[in-house]
């Protein structure tokens, strides 16, 4: 097994990047202390990692984790940048970038969630094609509340039906893993140690795909999404 520590450019190692064998890549958003929260470092370094997995022909599968107990807390608003309405919306164009880099891969991606997974955090691992869950697993959509922003709402709502998604938006509510699960948002609940077999025995099962055969099955099991274009969060956030 090759493995390389990438992302070099993070120099304060808030992002760990491991290449293996097989097409995959483990990025681990290791920020435990801060609960994994995305600064806009973290975001650009996000988006950076999935534009380059784009253009390489090897990257089959990207595993996204955080360290620590939890995934990620979403926003980090320890340095402010959501006071104002014009960091507000660069803050939030730029995870929605992300997201929408995710949800199009021309590979396939997996969230390994074993906390809590709150605000950008939760729409992060919702935009991953699996969503492996552990039964303390939490999940939490503040954004609505916070900025008036239904961010990644319209994808949530192909996984958990557009009623679930109204009422997990709209009222904040918190779930756990079962729940998550139960509703669709988590694709599979496995406790934290049966998550390696899981990504492993993926990996293997990808590695005689081509990238264009990944797109192809994406363009045939989704619709197209009214929502899949950044242009609409400035209008929404004039409200």
């Amino acid at each position: 097994m090759s493995s390389q520590k990438g992302s070099d450019k993070a120099m304060d190692n808030s992002i760990l990047v491991e290449r293996r064998d097989g097409g995959r890549v483990d990025v681990t958003l290791n920020r435990p202390e801060r609960s994994n929260a995305l600064n806009p470092q973290i975001v650009a370094e996000l988006t950076e990692i999935v534009l380059n997995a784009y253009d390489d022909e090897e990257t089959r599968l990207i595993v996204f984790q955080g360290a620590g107990k939890n995934f990620c807390s979403g926003f980090d608003l320890s340095g402010g940048g959501l006071d104002n309405k014009k960091d507000r919306t660069g803050r939030i164009l730029s995870i929605e970038t992300l997201l929408q880099l995710i949800w199009n891969a021309p590979f396939v991606s997996v969230a390994l969630v074993q906390g809590a997974a709150v605000g950008a955090g939760a729409d992060l691992a919702a935009n991953c094609d699996y969503r492996v869950c552990a039964r303390q697993a939490s999940f939490r959509f503040p954004g609505f509340r916070l900025s008036g922003v239904t961010l990644g709402t319209g994808r949530l709502a192909r996984l958990v039906g557009d009623q679930s998604a109204f009422d997990l938006v709209l009222r904040n509510r918190k779930i756990d893993g079962t729940q998550a699960h139960d509703c669709g948002l988590a694709s599979h609940l496995l406790e934290v140690d049966q998550h390696e077999a899981f990504v492993a025995e993926l990996a293997a099962d990808l590695a005689p795909i081509t990238k264009g055969s990944i797109v192809a099955l994406k363009s045939a099991v989704r619709a197209p999404d009214r929502w899949q274009s950044i242009s609409r969060i400035p209008m929404s956030l004039r409200r």
